[in-house]
């Protein structure tokens, strides 16, 4: 009986740590090098483009608490200083799985749900914007590459 036990609570740990590890494996600063978008108004492809950072001014910082501050610049358009730029910005996250939920402070708040998929000092994020302004619907498909 007491082996059953002991069995269960070492099992707990290991299962405890391996969902550990994995929440501070996104802990840390992560610069961006790249963001791929693809934007499209009523369903029609408005634009599908690629854009490589070189500026190690534009970065996430997730904490251990939970919290973090991006300052990114984020391109709507095919060259730099055209569309959304989102300066500096605090969330709240929660990562499960690949799942991550971030909670915006700044800019109005809102959530998004991405998808994060971390491979040692590599980290992407995926994300869909869907928004509709009258009888205009604009969609949005982000990935952006980061690293540690």
């Amino acid at each position: 009986m007491k082996k059953i036990i002991f069995g269960g609570l070492l099992g707990l740990t290991v299962i405890t740590a391996c969902t550990k590890d994995k929440q501070t494996s996104i802990v840390g600063k992560w610069t961006l090098t790249k963001t791929k978008s693809k934007i499209t108004v009523n369903g029609a492809l408005l634009q599908d483009t690629t854009v490589t950072s070189s500026s190690a001014s534009s970065y996430l910082q997730f904490n251990v608490d939970g919290t973090g501050s991006t300052t990114l610049a984020t391109y709507v358009g095919s060259e730099p200083g055209t569309g959304a730029i989102i300066g500096a910005t605090d969330f709240s996250y929660q990562l499960s799985g690949n799942a991550l939920h971030v909670n915006y402070k700044n800019n109005g708040g809102g959530t998004i749900d991405e998808t994060a998929l971390i491979n040692g000092n590599q980290l992407q994020i995926n994300f869909k914007v869907n928004d509709t302004v009258q009888t205009t619907v604009f969609s949005a498909e982000v990935t952006e590459y980061f690293t540690k």
